[in-house]
């Protein structure tokens, strides 16, 4: 499934940034887990730091939150479920 997404992006010390844009998401299997895969565009890509928290809302209005623990790879964030 791909779709868009709106998202929220709260850093430390609360730095509040919000796209009006919407990125590609996509569910992949992983096994017996999931993974969200969100497709990040350059600029927001650019602008993650280590520690931040991003938030993500799906058009279907699930939130997903995930910690930034490093510079995302290929500006690409994962989110995993088991």
């Amino acid at each position: 499934m791909r779709g868009g997404v709106k998202t929220l992006l709260l850093g430390v010390p609360l730095l509040l940034w919000a796209s009006n844009s919407t990125l590609d998401y996509a569910w992949e299997a992983r096994g017996e887990k999931y993974r969200l895969v969100l497709f990040l565009d350059q600029d927001l890509c650019g602008q993650l730091s280590e520690g931040d928290l991003f938030l993500f809302i799906t058009p279907e209005g699930k939130v997903y939150k995930r910690t930034i623990r490093r510079k995302p790879r290929n500006c690409k964030l994962y989110k995993y479920f088991s």
